[in-house]
Formats: structure tokens, sequence, C-alpha cells
């Protein structure tokens, strides 16, 4: 089952969409990617896990694309200095968990390594692809839940 047709009022490209509009605006805008001075991190809305914790939770949240998009905005200022280590550490495995009190709404993430990232002859990590430099680690949402529904 795909992440789209668990919500009931989202789709496949809305889903895309949300993911590429926060990493374009807020997670590794082209700007700071290509100078490669201020910390950026690939948000991931489309890993398995996410997927299938959400297929368990089912429709009951009733969770829209607002919601998740306004809650990972304002979570990259929350929690700046936290994604801004994330986004440079050569061990990732950090948890970081955006949640909002007043929607109940919470996104448990982990941070992985960027899989497109390779070492170099000198051992330094380059995280190159045809499209250009990319961050070196993802931000992975594990599941999506509203607190009191799914829980």
């Amino acid at each position: 089952m795909r992440l789209w047709e668990l919500f009931g009022n989202l789709d496949e490209k809305t889903v895309r969409d949300v993911e590429r509009y926060l990493d374009a605006t807020d997670y590794q805008p082209t700007d700071k990617v290509q100078s490669g001075k201020q910390p950026v991190i690939d948000l991931d809305l489309s890993s398995p896990h996410f997927v299938q914790r959400l297929a368990q939770r089912g429709k009951t949240a009733n969770i829209s694309p607002e919601e998740i998009e306004d809650l990972l905005h304002r979570g990259r200022e929350k929690f700046k200095v936290e994604i801004g280590q994330a986004s440079r550490a050569t061990q990732p495995g950090q948890h970081i968990d955006f949640y909002d009190p007043e929607s109940k709404l919470l996104v448990p993430s982990v941070v992985q390594p960027n899989p497109n990232c390779k070492p170099n002859s000198q051992g330094k990590i380059v995280c190159q692809t045809v499209n250009g430099p990319e961050p070196k680690n993802r931000l992975v949402a594990k599941t999506i839940m509203r607190k009191g529904v799914d829980d």
C-alpha cells in the first residue's frame, strides 16, 4: 500500500509536492546546498516504515497536507540546532520528534546517511550526483499520528 492511498485527501503528487516544497524552502534550499556553508538535510516522507505505520493507524486521524507542511516547517525552526548537528553527523542515528500540542500531530523522525554519498580518494565524504550536490544526511519520517486518536 502506498502513502497517498492511506490518506483519503492526499494523492501521490500532493505528498511529493509537500516533501519538495519543504526541502526547497526549509531543509535544503539550493543556495545553501551549493555553498556548502549552511547545514542542510534531505527530508524524506516516503520511507517504507512511515508508510507501514500509517497503514496500521488507518484514516482515523484525518491528517491534511497543510498540517504536515506546517508542522515540519515550524519544526525546522524549533529544532534548528539539532537539525544542524544532524546534517553534519558522521554517525547518524539521532531522533527528532516533531510535535504540535495544538493539533496533537506527531512525526517521529530519524537521521540516516544519504546513500548517494561516497568517500573520495582522500577519505572525505562527497555527496554529488548528476543533479548536483546533495545533503550528507537524510531526515526520515518514521511515522505520523495524532496523539489521543492513534495511540
